[in-house]
């Protein structure tokens, strides 16, 4: 392709890259703005435009450690050859300042093929048929799945499918998808199904588990609680010592559970009543198992 580019006349030339076995090949600079009725966008950045495309291509997230890790490198090294000559280095140095972690990431290595195959079957609107290890059922399932959506929530690649043999939408993660064949059978989008609202309304990954409640914050995690976007616009009644009392509809008593202990004596559940009582059960629990290993 190259060549031919080359015998059309455009001003193409290769570069061998310091301590590598492939080349990078260029267009002449600014020739491409110098040619009529194309319109090329300076390539110049700022150092905000600059920071998010690092940030952009520098976090792989759940796909950290597969080949689909690779394919993002190469994907945003092809991008390079688009850039000015100097930019890359000033690009490099964002890695000394912006770090990500990687400590509770889900891992999706040998799951490539399932990614790709999932995203040709959305596009597609196809059935898939999926072999899944059931961590509530104890074992591996195998049935058939209209897949909609992939998310990402803390760390881990998730997937919203319809299942037809139950008529909902269920949340499946990826890393647990043993095998998947896509099927000849097309599925229409469930109609009124919203993911981002769906998402919106649970507090971290359990759905359809609605859940009104009443919780009481002291003063010292008031500023922790509220600098999250989720809390923000939320029912909030300040309270003279300065802490708040917070009122939220969300879907998930579990989730909201394991939230409120993590704030440990900060978080006082006040309704809905059974929740409180569960959270008294656990509290109770805690301190047996604490307690009885004191010396």
């Amino acid at each position: 392709m190259f060549d031919i580019m080359q015998q059309m006349g455009f001003p193409i030339y290769d570069e061998q890259i310091p301590l590598q076995k492939v080349k990078r090949w260029r267009l002449e600079e600014g020739y491409a703005q110098r040619l009529p009725n194309v319109s090329v966008p300076s390539p110049h950045l700022t150092l905000r435009e600059m920071i998010g495309l690092y940030l952009a291509g520098g976090d792989p997230g759940p796909f950290r450690g597969s080949g689909i890790e690779d394919s993002l490198a190469t994907a945003f090294s092809k991008f390079e050859a688009f850039l000015p000559k100097g930019i890359m280095p000033k690009l490099d140095r964002f890695r000394s300042l912006f770090l990500f972690s990687e400590g509770f990431e889900k891992s999706l290595e040998g799951k490539e093929q399932i990614v790709e195959s999932l995203t040709r079957a959305m596009l597609a609107e196809r059935t898939c048929q999926v072999t899944y290890d059931s961590f509530s059922a104890e074992c591996r399932k195998t049935f058939l799945i209209d897949p909609l959506h992939f998310f990402e929530r803390r760390g881990g690649l998730y997937l919203f499918v319809n299942v037809p043999a139950y008529g909902d939408i269920r949340l499946l993660a990826v890393e647990r998808i043993h095998s998947l064949e896509e099927t000849r059978d097309s599925f229409q989008y469930p109609e009124g199904f919203d993911p981002k609202r769906k998402l919106g309304e649970a507090f971290d990954l359990i759905f359809d588990d609605p859940v009104t409640a009443r919780i009481r914050i002291s003063a010292d995690q008031v500023k922790y609680v509220m600098e999250r976007r989720y809390f923000q616009d939320k029912n909030i009644r300040r309270l003279d010592d300065g802490g708040i009392e917070l009122t939220l509809t969300t879907s998930g008593r579990m989730d909201l559970k394991r939230w409120i202990l993590s704030l440990g004596g900060g978080a006082e559940l006040l309704e809905p009543e059974d929740l409180r009582k569960e959270l008294a059960e656990t509290c109770k629990e805690l301190a047996r198992t604490y307690l009885a290993n004191e010396r």
